[in-house]
């Protein structure tokens, strides 16, 4: 299957995956929320106009509307995955940056926007690659392994932190750990990460998702810190419960290869 290097609206992108009717696509906001009904059909229309005209649609049968190859099997395999990854990243003084890869039987397709309204699809070769994204930032630091116990803490603490810091109220956040943390030194670092990340990192996995009766949706997020990387993990569905470890560089790309489909589908 070729890649695509043709840059799509999210609008257009909307347009072509509606060719399939998926419920929803993982990794591309809804454009058509906050419009009205002829404002939705007017867009649509002028999406329509373009992707014909670069060679990317074509009338069909019926009054609709064919999508040509090679772009036929990149949308279809990302409007109906097998196992979809969803990952974002945030980089010290960067914006988050999210990119979702999606699994069929034969490939990886990687989505995700390339500057502001440009959206490209990749395949990708395997797998590792998901994990090269996502630490990427860290290859630069050397964490070293600490032989210290886990420990839980509140998600909605957790909540609570990143609404203080949206706030600029980072002065609030020590009070909402400091409990949970038998060793004060260990409390200090995880703040520490918080207040002051290098990187900030989160996978959620959705998988079976071609057979509702064995879907499944497990994740984790983790902050990179000047002396750590910890790694918060949720303890039940509800993420109420977070389990919270010091972890290597090696042991995060550990747990990032333990979440990904265990079968081989891209060659």
């Amino acid at each position: 299957m070729a890649s695509s290097s043709t840059y799509f609206s999210p609008i257009e992108l909307w347009f072509l995956f509606s060719q399939y009717a998926p419920a929803t696509i993982i990794g591309l906001p809804d454009p058509t929320l906050g419009f009205l009904a002829d404002e939705i059909r007017e867009m649509v229309s002028q999406a329509q106009k373009s992707l014909q005209a670069r060679g990317i649609v074509q009338p069909g049968t019926n009054g609709g509307w064919a999508i040509r190859e090679p772009y036929l099997g990149l949308i279809r395999g990302v409007a109906s995955p097998e196992h979809t990854i969803l990952v974002t990243r945030q980089d010290a003084g960067s914006a988050e940056v999210l990119q979702s890869f999606h699994f069929t039987a034969k490939s990886i397709l990687a989505l995700w926007e390339n500057g502001p309204g440009k959206y490209l699809i990749a395949e990708i070769k395997q797998a590792d690659e998901i994990g090269d994204f996502l630490l990427g930032a860290l290859l630069a630091n050397v964490y070293v392994q600490r032989d210290e116990p886990a420990v839980t803490v509140s998600g909605k603490n957790l909540a609570k932190a990143h609404a203080h810091l949206e706030n600029g109220q980072g002065g609030r956040v020590k009070a909402l750990f400091w409990d949970s943390f038998q060793d004060p030194e260990q409390a200090e670092r995880f703040v520490q990460a918080i207040l002051q990340p290098i990187t900030r990192l989160s996978l959620i996995a959705f998988l079976r998702r071609d057979q509702p009766e064995l879907s499944a949706t497990r994740g984790f997020s983790a902050i990179a810190g000047d002396e750590d990387i910890w790694l918060l993990t949720p303890e039940n569905e509800r993420a109420d419960i977070v389990r919270v470890k010091s972890v290597t560089r090696m042991n995060l790309e550990e747990t990032i290869h333990s979440f990904l489909p265990k079968q081989e589908l891209a060659r």
